[in-house]
């Protein structure tokens, strides 16, 4: 362990840091490692400890001994039943910002000694990380199509487009002309919001190539404050804009025959041995999922 978060950081003062140690005591206790091998496993002649071939080479079997421990570490928890430990999460930013806060806060009340680690990622960021199995369990906005992932229906989201709150000025449904005539604010690519909405496009016959796109944000709370300022529309989660519209900043509308829904999933590593934790919190979120 010492010796990855070494070679992970590229420090031995980061990885000090990380495990909670001194300096010195990692410096003696990969030296000892080096000693034992035969073999340099670090090139310290850099600002920057650099792995050298032989480090390579056990650094990739050291990687895998410490999976194969963390699996038999899981392994051994599962016999227990104990709701506790701390949960790794990473959700994509509408889960993160809107739903998450929420269902953690009540998970916590249940079982409150479970701790959460939590990330915001994009969607396929946020794949990547549970194929990785550095992270536990994924929150994402729309469809995933990786066979190594369980996935397993959260809530069911609507996406609107959302414009300047006017007065006296409410429009329940625009035409696909009118929208297209607008400049557009939109999350980034690879985002859930984003993928759903160009898969609808695309669906009617419509190339999201050719739409006005003046700004691109990876926040849905600066996509927001742009549409509140005038610099164009955009197209959001329903649950995203309840504070907004409730305070007359933000008015939404659906477009006349286009629908853009979408399923908020719960993704896990199909290879994974969940805990008791792990299994009870899916539970739960998918409860939570049918009353908000």
């Amino acid at each position: 362990m010492i010796f990855k978060a070494v070679a992970d950081k590229g420090s031995f003062s980061s990885a000090a840091k990380e495990l909670h140690m001194t300096q010195p005591a990692v410096s003696f206790h990969i030296q000892a490692l080096e000693e034992s091998l035969g073999a340099k496993l670090f090139d310290r002649s850099n600002k920057r400890v650099i792995l050298t071939a032989a480090g390579r080479a056990f650094y990739a079997h050291a990687k895998k001994i410490l999976s194969e421990y963390e699996e038999a570490r899981k392994a051994v928890l599962e016999t227990t039943g104990l709701i506790s430990g701390t949960l790794s999460l990473s959700a994509s930013l509408t889960i993160g910002e809107y739903m998450a806060p929420g269902l953690i806060g009540k998970f916590i009340q249940k079982y409150p000694d479970v701790k959460f680690l939590l990330q915001i990622e994009n969607t396929e960021k946020t794949a990547k990380m549970v194929l990785d199995k550095s992270i536990d369990i994924g929150l994402v906005e729309g469809p995933v199509e990786e066979k190594a992932l369980d996935v397993i229906k959260l809530y069911d989201d609507e996406l609107v487009v959302i414009f300047p709150k006017k007065k006296n000025e409410e429009r329940d449904l625009i035409t696909i002309d009118d929208f297209l005539r607008y400049p557009l604010i939109m999350r980034e690519r690879g985002s859930g919001t984003r993928r759903v909405f160009e898969d609808v496009l695309k669906s009617h016959g419509i190339n999201p190539e050719s739409l006005d796109i003046t700004l691109e944000l990876g926040s849905n709370q600066a996509i927001k404050e742009a549409v509140i300022a005038g610099l164009g529309i955009s197209v959001l989660s329903k649950i995203a804009i309840t504070r907004e519209c409730k305070y007359g900043l933000l008015n939404f509308s659906r477009i006349k025959d286009l629908s853009f829904f979408r399923t908020f999933n719960i993704i896990i590593n199909k290879n994974k041995i969940l805990l008791p934790v792990e299994r009870e919190f899916i539970k739960f979120a998918v409860d939570y999922g049918k009353t908000i």
